[in-house]
C-alpha cells in the first residue's frame, strides 16, 4: 500500500519484529523533517539520481555533514538516535532499511521530529525547526 507524504510516497516492502524494507520515492526538490528515531538504524540505498543525507552532530542542530550517496554507493546508515534529513533534488527512488536495536521491536511510532518535510523548488537544505 501507498503511503502518502509530503516530500512523495513510501511503501513497506518487508517487516518482522527487527527489521523493516522501505521503499520511498521522492518528488523533485523533495525533503524529508528533520528526525530521528530512538530505537532503530535507518540505512539509505539509493536506487536512481542522488540523495543528500544531512546528520546533525548534536541535539541543537547547529553542526552538521552532508553526504551525497548515488547508485551503486553502499549503504548509508545512520545509527539509533541521530538527527537527520534527506533531500532529493531531482528526486529518487530508494530503499531504507530499519533495524531494531537489540531488546528493541520496530515501531513506527519511533520517530521524533524538528519540523516538517515538504517541497521546495530549487532549494537543497530543509529548513531547521
Amino acid at each position: 500500500m501507498l503511503n502518502a507524504k509530503e516530500w512523495g510516497w513510501f511503501q513497506t516492502i518487508y517487516t518482522d519484529a527487527r527489521l523493516e524494507v522501505v521503499q520511498i520515492s521522492v518528488l523533485p526538490g523533495g525533503f524529508s523533517s528533520i528526525h530521528r528515531h530512538l530505537h532503530k538504524s535507518n540505512e539509505f540505498w539509493p536506487g536512481q539520481n542522488v540523495i543528500e543525507l544531512t546528520v546533525y552532530d548534536d541535539d541543537e542542530l547547529r553542526h552538521s555533514r552532508r553526504y551525497n550517496l548515488t547508485p551503486g554507493d553502499e549503504p548509508f546508515v545512520i545509527p539509533a538516535g541521530q538527527w537527520h534529513s534527506f533531500t532529493a533534488p531531482q528526486g529518487i527512488i530508494a530503499c531504507e532499511v530499519y533495524r531494531a536495536d537489540p531488546g528493541k521491536i520496530i515501531d513506527p511510532r519511533d520517530i521524533e521530529r524538528r519540523n516538517k518535510g515538504g517541497l521546495l523548488s530549487g532549494i537543497h537544505n530543509p529548513p531547521r525547526g
